[in-house]
């Protein structure tokens, strides 16, 4: 497998870094190219692109024809009160509530706009054409990325809030139910980053699934690892194979 790492001068990125240094010689092939090479140099078609969406995004567009990347959010599966402890919902843009505190994501492809709405003020910012997520605002304590990989925890990276609040032994419990349930789904990536939160509901801690990514651009927080060839290779390769998240259930078209 070819890797194409991303090497513009403004993506400084130390995880680009970090994936060099497991890439051992004679079993990895890899190649430093920037966004602009992606689109105007000639490149391998079965190559695995690491680096940003744009750059993903450019190189599965020259190679297969896929203009953007779809989401996937929380799977139908995992959409059960005791993994997300708020209400979550997906409509178009004139089902938005009129009333009410709210978050909202717009999900038409992957990591576009999100933001808390009250009253739905400022509405006009969001695309009239687009499918959002919206959901019940939660009282975040700390955020973690889990890192799975054929249906195992690779790892649990700390990403945000306050990192002495951390997974308990029955939170972890309740991730690894998240993932067994997932598996129903027989067209998951076989490499993905499962985001949770450590919560206060009703004065007591909980733990909540924020969303799920298939590995690709995704922040891995200082994991490092020897199978990080494996999940950006299997991360991209469901996007070969699918591509089709929430714009398949719903079906929705950009």
């Amino acid at each position: 497998m070819l890797f194409y790492i991303q090497s513009d001068p403004n993506v400084m990125d130390l995880e680009l870094y970090q994936f060099r240094s497991v890439l051992q010689p004679y079993v990895h092939e890899w190649a430093m190219i920037s966004l602009e090479d992606v689109r105007t140099k000639e490149i391998q078609k079965n190559a695995c692109p690491v680096g940003t969406i744009d750059f993903v995004t450019a190189y599965l567009n020259r190679t297969e024809g896929i203009s953007s990347l779809s989401p996937i959010e929380v799977p139908k599966e995992l959409r059960l009160e005791k993994f997300l402890h708020r209400t979550y919902e997906f409509v178009s843009y004139h089902d938005l509530p009129k009333t009410g505190t709210w978050f909202v994501k717009d999900v038409s492809e992957l990591k576009r706009f999100s933001g808390v709405f009250r009253e739905m003020d400022h509405t006009e910012i969001l695309d009239s054409s687009h499918l959002f997520l919206i959901s019940s605002p939660i009282e975040i304590l700390s955020e973690y990325r889990v890192i799975v990989l054929w249906d195992e925890i690779k790892g649990i990276q700390f990403y945000s809030g306050d990192v002495c609040v951390m997974p308990r032994e029955e939170d972890i419990q309740l991730i690894q139910e998240m993932i067994l349930r997932y598996m129903m789904d027989q067209n998951r990536p076989k490499a993905y980053a499962l985001d949770v939160a450590m919560i206060i509901q009703n004065g007591k801690r909980e733990c909540a699934i924020l969303e799920i990514c298939p590995f690709v651009s995704v922040g891995t927080y200082g994991f490092v690892d020897a199978s990080l060839p494996n999940l950006y290779q299997f991360g991209i390769q469901w996007y070969r194979d699918y591509n089709k998240g929430i714009k398949e259930e719903f079906g929705w078209k950009n």
